[in-house]
């Protein structure tokens, strides 16, 4: 019941619970890219992202903090399915990632973007969501 107001909550189709962003890390890492996919992340992401990034299958590149250009610059090295992922606010620096641009960035290159959103959630825009 908690996971369909969760989804209802942010618009979404559905939402998966784990017991900490952590698991919810290394679960999805390990689940989702697949061997002969890509996955770039920042590099100011937090340890439990490189972790699971650790458990995949898939290939994966760090690149410059919130550097849209960068990452655009090393998309050359991708294969497969290509995965982005960053937080939409980086814990250690308390900075926010340019989630707007992102977004757009990866939906006109058909990338699949992945926010770590473990520090955001119910905090920003009206009742606590972004939009």
């Amino acid at each position: 019941m908690l996971e369909t107001q969760l989804a209802n909550f942010h618009r979404a189709e559905s939402a998966l619970l784990f017991n900490s962003g952590y698991a919810a890390n290394l679960g999805f890492f390990a689940a989702v890219p697949r061997r002969g996919d890509t996955i770039f992340y920042d590099e100011a992401s937090h340890a439990s992202v490189k972790d699971g990034i650790r458990g995949s299958f898939a290939t994966a590149y760090s690149f410059r903090h919130n550097d849209i250009g960068d990452l655009e610059r090393r998309l050359s090295r991708a294969t497969g399915a290509v995965f982005v992922a960053v937080e939409a606010l980086y814990s250690m620096d308390g900075d926010q990632a340019p989630l707007r641009e992102l977004a757009a960035f990866c939906q006109q290159r058909d990338l699949h973007l992945i926010v770590d959103e473990a520090h955001t959630n119910g905090i920003y825009g009206p009742r606590g969501k972004v939009w």
